[in-house]
């Protein structure tokens, strides 16, 4: 139960009411029928588990507290609002763009060329 509390992500999009009680159902299931399945298998499997769980939820609570402070002592930044510099795709997109014009126009006049 507490792994699934700590390591399960949060959803990117919002559910519905039945998305919500199918993920509980899930929830209380596999922390009911987890231990039956664990039942014969060797001891050793049961101790990993526990052990990588344990260091899981420690390794994730870690991480949380380390940005949530990474996040309190960012600088905020300003937004001036003005016009921001392009990337590089969008140079990248601007080339291709203006190098088609200028085929287009060097063929419209090999076509008035051949014409003549």
């Amino acid at each position: 139960f507490i792994q699934q509390k700590y390591l399960t992500p949060p959803s990117t999009t919002p559910l519905t009411p039945e998305q919500e009680q199918q993920k509980k159902i899930m929830k209380v299931m596999m922390v009911g029928m987890f231990p039956l399945l664990m039942y014969n298998a060797p001891c050793g499997l049961a101790l990993y588990f526990l052990c990588n769980s344990s260091l899981g939820i420690l390794e994730s609570r870690y991480i949380r507290s380390h940005v949530d402070k990474l996040d309190l002592l960012a600088p905020k930044k300003k937004d001036n609002g003005g016009p921001k510099k392009p990337g590089f795709f969008q140079r990248f997109q601007e080339q291709v763009l203006e190098r088609q014009k200028m085929a287009e126009k060097l063929r419209a006049m090999e076509a008035k060329r051949k014409v003549k």
